[in-house]
């Protein structure tokens, strides 16, 4: 299979006087056509066809930091669609009735009334057609220690979840971390 190559062309754009602006090439490099779409905020997989924003599912009570998970998506280089419900059993009834809209990936709360963020992940993880979503647990939901935390997150990932993630106050950080974790998602997709 023939690899396809991309030029990318690092362009500094210097102000002069009277003049308007110059370019000057600073750097050249070569990286394969999955790179360049990667650098680009976009890393087109079997998921994304077409351009198809990256399907995204939050699960979570919190209507705060569901604005804020909002807020966040629209500052990333990704296309996205988010689809949001306020508890576990919300989010379940739907993938249930939607079989044909399953997300490219789903961010879960722990703590959630009705239904669970436990109970959801085993529940995806056993059912056949929903059991390869990537589930990112994605919470406020705090043990006691640094020990408590490191197990929860190892029973996490044991019953099927990509990552356990702690929110961070910070905006600046909340939104890197949704970066990171999409991009993890798109280049285990790839």
């Amino acid at each position: 299979m023939k690899t396809r190559t991309q030029t990318i062309i690092i362009v500094l754009l210097m102000g002069e006087a009277l003049h308007g602006y110059s370019q000057k090439v600073i750097a050249e490099f070569k990286f394969e056509k999955t790179q360049v779409d990667k650098l680009s905020g976009m890393a087109f997989n079997d998921t994304m066809k077409d351009n198809a924003p990256f399907n995204i599912m939050l699960a979570d009570d919190d209507t705060d930091d569901c604005h804020l998970f909002q807020k966040a998506l629209k500052k990333i280089p990704i296309a996205t669609r988010l689809r949001t419900f306020s508890d576990g059993e919300k989010l379940m009834d739907y993938l249930f009735k939607n079989p044909k809209d399953l997300p490219d990936v789903i961010f879960l709360d722990l703590s959630m009334p009705r239904k669970t963020g436990y109970e959801c992940l085993i529940e995806i993880k056993e059912n056949k057609k929903m059991g390869a979503i990537p589930i990112l647990v994605f919470t406020t939901s705090i043990p006691s220690n640094i020990e408590a935390e490191l197990k929860l997150s190892n029973t996490l990932i044991k019953f099927g979840a990509l990552d356990y993630i702690r929110k961070p106050a910070d905006f600046g950080q909340f939104t890197h971390v949704i970066h990171q974790a999409l991009i993890r998602v798109i280049e285990k997709a790839s």
